[in-house]
């Protein structure tokens, strides 16, 4: 049997036998007010006979009667004087039968006073016993509710809470030494458990910080050559080293556009690598919304020609905004090209802006395109993750634009979100928590 079970059952054998032996007083204390209280209506009906007896003929019914109740008279003394009553009558002697029918109920009176004080005393002591009974009935009760509290409830409450810290990334707590029962079983099992879980989360880390040195130093190492590939092959496709024919320069030209997306994915692995290391540094100042926004539609009218859609801006920007322009640039430029590469052809991408007095600024990319599902939308801000589907084939990318984006905003203490339905399109949204008119000049300190 396990320690903690066994305590419990200890603890209500304990409860059990104390109410019992209380319960057993109690009990015992009430019969003996009953047995003093039938002995009081028997002497009040032996002296109601009594009282006119001596006038009374003989009877066999009166005769019955007394003996009926000298059956149920105690002490026996008491008993020895009523039958002298009874004989008395039944010889017809009335001098002698009142004589002892006086001398019957002057000590009856003695016997009545007895049996009253012997049912006050046992009625006090029947009221102390169940006062006695009910406390200790709450006292056991209330010490059982907090030994189940201290050793069961708690316990489980302090696993629940460390489990609960474990599903929030949280694991820097030391683990107490358990106790010997069921609870310090549940505990050892959950602190073996944990144990192996930040061993995993060290190697984890450890893996996780080795990859990331791997992915700096490759990008910085790859960098600079396929820098020097793209400038070589821009030099070959103007001309510089002399005409060439109409294929090659075809071939050329492929190439040159896969270096740039090479070059994007370094940079993107390398902005990464920074956020990640918390080393990715921001220049933060009042820059133009409107003109931020401009550049960015500016730069993607090329792409969207390519996908047939026309970028339109809902409504006018005349705000400040306390942020990294370019990084925040960066950002708008992912939302609104991801946009376009997922609206249909002919479709628009719309650019809108809510501002709220004492609220953060919102910036809004709404697409009109297939929209996504729950499960697209739980994995759209993941590192090197894609959405596509049959109808919308993956678009050529880093898959990181979007952790990127995410990162940037939350670096900016905004926050990045997206609603969306499928069929109804999408529209990704970014807050910026300073912000103000363009010509107020009387908010500009960060």
């Amino acid at each position: 049997m396990k320690p903690l079970q066994l305590k419990l059952i200890l603890i209500m054998m304990l409860f059990a036998f104390a109410s019992s032996l209380l319960a057993y007083t109690g009990f015992s204390m009430f019969s003996g007010i009953k047995f003093y209280e039938k002995n009081i209506h028997l002497a009040l009906e032996a002296r109601s006979l009594l009282e006119n007896l001596s006038d009374q003929k003989i009877s066999d019914i009166l005769i019955k009667n007394l003996q009926e109740i000298r059956a149920e008279i105690t002490p026996e003394k008491r008993q020895s004087s009523f039958s002298d009553i009874i004989q008395a009558y039944t010889s017809g002697n009335r001098s002698l039968l009142k004589r002892r029918i006086q001398i019957f109920l002057e000590n009856d009176r003695v016997y009545v006073n007895n049996f009253l004080k012997e049912i006050e005393y046992l009625e006090k002591r029947l009221y102390f016993y169940s006062v006695a009974l009910f406390a200790s009935i709450f006292l056991i009760l209330l010490g059982m509710a907090f030994y189940i509290n201290s050793q069961i409830f708690i316990p489980i409450k302090n696993t629940t809470l460390r489990m609960n810290d474990f599903l929030n990334g949280k694991y820097s707590y030391s683990f107490d030494t358990p106790e010997d029962d069921e609870m310090g079983e549940l505990q050892s099992t959950f602190n073996l458990m944990a144990q192996e879980v930040l061993r995993n989360m060290e190697e984890l880390k450890s893996l996780d910080a080795a990859k990331s040195d791997f992915l700096n130093i490759a990008s910085h190492e790859l960098r600079t050559p396929m820098t020097s590939i793209k400038g070589s092959l821009g030099l070959i496709s103007e001309g510089v080293m002399g005409k060439i024919p109409d294929d090659i320069l075809n071939l050329i030209c492929i190439a040159e556009t896969e270096t740039d997306r090479l070059i994007r994915l370094i940079n993107d692995i390398l902005d990464m690598a920074k956020i990640d290391a918390k080393k990715l540094p921001l220049k933060q100042e009042w820059s133009s919304l409107d003109d931020i926004i401009d550049k960015t539609a500016s730069s993607l009218q090329g792409l969207a020609q390519s996908f047939n859609v026309q970028i339109k801006k809902g409504n006018s920007f005349s705000f400040l905004v306390f942020c990294d322009a370019d990084r925040i640039q960066q950002v708008i430029t992912n939302l609104v090209s991801n946009a376009i590469k997922f609206s249909p052809s002919g479709g628009t991408v719309d650019i809108l802006v809510e501002a709220k007095e004492n609220e953060a600024i919102k910036i809004m990319v709404r697409d009109h395109g297939k929209g996504m599902t729950p499960q697209e939308k739980s994995i759209l801000f993941q590192k090197f993750r894609q959405i596509s589907s049959p109808d919308n084939p993956l678009v050529k990318g880093t898959g990181l634009g979007l952790a990127i984006a995410k990162a940037l905003i939350e670096e900016h203490d905004g926050k990045i979100d997206v609603t969306t339905k499928p069929g109804e399109g999408s529209t990704f949204f970014f807050t910026l928590p300073k912000w103000q008119p363009e010509y107020d000049n009387t908010r500009m300190a960060a």
